[in-house]
């Protein structure tokens, strides 16, 4: 019988590692050692670990984990630093040292043997039968377009070792993934399959702490407007809801779930019997959520330059009504009506040393919502903060530079959730749920929790005196503005205690204090609360508390309504938005051109002629 292809390459290793064997010394041989029975708890992880319950904190006597997640990569350098640049995420390698011509050690990374504290791969498993509707209130990802995360939306800089650490090699469908389905209105041979927005979040923060520098926000606006996340709590009939399809954890059992997937006209015995067929609204907005879904699937998004200019100005002039109309609420921005019978030339800036020019436009009530959530289960709510800020508190008293005067009418409350005081955050943001800076924290209970934010809502807003609304007070309906960092995360957290600021008949318009941000600075991409801050040169102490949060969201509305108005039709407000389009220019030149070296370099090492390489040995395809 011929020798196999790995007999034969032992064979040629024997014999070129024959010289330098012999020349090693004998070595005597040692007494017989007594069996040892290998310890469980020291053999390295399976690639998928058994999930083994809620996290719990790990004892005080073991050290806390560093191991982000389920990918076992070597160890960091002694003083913690992380090296980017060496993303090698494989458990087991082989070093062969060329020189010397014999393998010189074969190594085992076992650096998260005794990390019993590391991120385990699953979460929680869903008590869901196949066919049966999701719950309400839970966001979703396309699962396709997630596979291809780190080409379609990371930096080329690190997308590649995104991959190789995350997704390459299986890696991605080898964790556990919860599956949904729903399937387009339109002939489709396959449904949309979807993961839970919990799991995507999860897996960005690995990413996050294995990448420190990358700072992926996975609630950035941006990925449901690309269609990767997806919002289908607005629909109400079963037929636009998506359906539990099971549980995955490698890409055949992927492809077997959905071959088998249930038909579109699957409805099980407990399905909530719907009142009346779907609207042509319902039908047209559920049928672009799905195809917006789709299109995220594809590798390459086919749509055409023009029709994604047009969508990408669309949305910024959108952004710029919504400033306009945050600058009429606050008394700094005419109505247009007004200004035609001034018949103004231009509208002129506001001194902010001075009472807000112009009348407060519906006499508004903004309530700032911020909700935080256990890391590790964007389920389990911990904190609620609200902020508040009645416009007729601010009625003759000057804003002050960016909105300043104006904070100290801004009232807070902070809310913390009994049933989940214990769950504490710390790996992934900073643990601040007792470091509420204006006033104390208040517990209430989980079956509490939507009368308790009900009543922030309702005259006399957000006051923690134990007043309640006087009989004058409960007739007057005040207008409601609801503010937040990224409203529709906001919402879909206060849905999941179960309340919906939506449904409030006095609720005016929702305003996004990260838009708002980027339609003043111009910003193509969304910044976060700290960041803002800083720019503003405002100092936030313990960020990621939700009372402090909602007041420093409520800071930054004003401040950009007020710098707005104040330097609108100056020529040192363009001056330094033009200022700031040379430096985004510059620096995109920057990254291209070192994109092109990048390319370039690996042409050079492997095409460019070499005495010492005359091309190797045949390769057959």
């Amino acid at each position: 019988m011929a020798p196999s292809v790995m007999e034969t390459r032992l064979a040629r290793l024997r014999a070129a590692i024959k010289d330098d064997l012999e020349k090693l010394p004998d070595v005597p041989k040692a007494e017989p050692k007594p069996e040892v029975k290998p310890d469980p708890k020291l053999e390295v992880k399976a690639a998928t670990p058994a999930f083994i319950g809620p996290p719990r904190p790990p004892p005080k006597s073991q050290p806390k984990s560093t191991n982000p997640g389920n990918i076992i990569w070597p160890e960091a350098q002694e003083d913690g630093s992380s090296d980017d640049s060496e993303a090698d995420c494989d458990v087991e390698f082989i070093r062969v040292e060329e020189n010397k011509g014999r393998i010189k050690e074969l190594e085992k990374d076992a650096s998260s043997d005794e990390d019993h504290g590391a991120i385990p791969r699953t979460l929680e498993k869903v008590k869901l039968a196949k066919g049966q509707l999701a719950p309400q209130g839970q966001g979703y990802v396309a699962i396709v377009g997630f596979s291809k995360f780190p080409y379609k939306y990371i930096s080329k800089e690190y997308s590649e070792k995104v991959a190789d650490c995350f997704f390459n090699a299986g890696k991605f469908w080898m964790r556990d993934w919860d599956l949904y389905y729903v399937w387009p209105l339109d002939y489709s041979p396959k449904p949309l399959i979807l993961v839970s927005e919990e799991q995507f979040i999860y897996l960005i923060k690995e990413i996050n702490t294995r990448f420190p520098h990358l700072h992926v926000d996975p609630k950035d606006s941006w990925y449901s407007e690309v269609g990767l996340t997806c919002d289908f709590n607005s629909f109400k009939h079963p037929r636009f809801l998506p359906r539990f399809l099971g549980r995955c954890s490698s890409k055949d059992q992927y492809d077997n779930m959905v071959d088998k997937s249930p038909s579109a006209e699957f409805m099980r015995k407990d399905d909530p019997t719907p009142k009346k067929a779907p609207d042509d609204r319902s039908r047209e907005a559920f049928r672009a959520l799905v195809e917006n879904a789709l299109v995220a699937n594809k590798a390459k998004n086919r749509q055409s330059k023009e029709v994604r200019r047009v969508a990408r100005v669309e949305k910024q002039k959108d952004m710029g009504k919504q400033l306009k109309r945050a600058q009429r609420y606050l008394g700094v921005r005419p109505k247009k009506e007004m200004i035609e019978e001034q018949a103004a030339p231009a509208i002129p800036a506001i001194d902010y040393s001075q009472p807000a020019p112009y009348p407060f436009e519906n006499s508004p009530v903004f309530v700032c919502i911020d909700v935080e959530a256990y890391e590790r289960s964007n389920k389990i709510i911990t904190e609620i903060g609200v902020a508040t800020l009645d416009t007729l508190d601010l009625i003759g008293v000057p804003p002050g530079v960016s909105g300043k005067n104006w904070q100290s009418k801004i009232r807070a409350r902070h809310f913390r959730i009994k049933e989940h005081q214990s769950y504490r955050n710390g790996e992934f943001v900073s643990d601040a749920a007792d470091q509420f800076e204006y006033g104390d924290s208040e517990f209430i209970s989980l079956k509490d929790a939507p009368a308790t934010i009900a009543n922030c809502f309702k005259p006399p807003f957000s006051s923690s005196d134990g007043t309640e609304a006087g009989e004058g007070e409960e007739k007057e309906k005040r207008n409601i503005i609801f503010v937040a960092h990224d409203v529709n995360s906001d919402i879909q957290f206060l849905r999941q205690v179960g309340y919906d600021p939506l449904n409030l008949s006095n609720l005016l318009e929702t305003l996004d204090t990260a838009l708002l941000y980027r339609a003043h600075k111009r910003d193509p991409n969304a910044k976060s609360v700290g960041n803002i801050l800083c720019d503003f040169n405002f100092r936030g102490w313990n960020l990621h508390n939700a009372g402090n949060d909602a007041v420093y969201t409520m800071w930054i509305m004003l401040a950009t309504c007020i710098r707005e108005a104040s330097g609108r039709g100056k020529n040192e407000t363009e001056l330094e938005r033009q200022r700031k389009l040379e430096e985004d220019m510059r620096a995109a030149e920057e990254r291209a051109r070192e994109i092109v070296l990048e390319e370039n370099a690996a042409w050079v090492e492997g095409v460019e002629e070499d005495d010492n390489d005359d091309g190797g040995v045949p390769v057959k395809i």
